[in-house]
């Protein structure tokens, strides 16, 4: 059984194509870090890329969030510890 998720996703600009979709759980590549979020916010920023795609090349769909906290579940081959 593969592991699903829920997460905000835009297919295009407008607040209007914002929606809860649901989608398997990704598998980190070799220098990729996988979070389970346990709180995230919008700023700004993610307004106007939501808003107006602010002239960006955006690689749809995209999952809007710039600031998410939470812990590290799973990491890449190619990752190390930094303490």
């Amino acid at each position: 059984m593969v592991e699903t998720m829920q997460h905000w996703r835009l297919d295009e600009v407008g607040r209007a194509h914002l929606r809860l979709a649901e989608a398997p759980v990704p598998r980190p590549g070799p220098r990729q870090i996988l979070v389970k979020v346990a709180a995230a916010s919008l700023n700004f920023r993610d307004k106007l890329v939501i808003e107006t795609g602010m002239g960006l090349d955006i690689p749809w769909p995209l999952t809007p969030g710039s600031d998410v906290a939470g812990s590290v579940v799973a990491s890449g081959a190619e990752v190390r510890a930094t303490r």
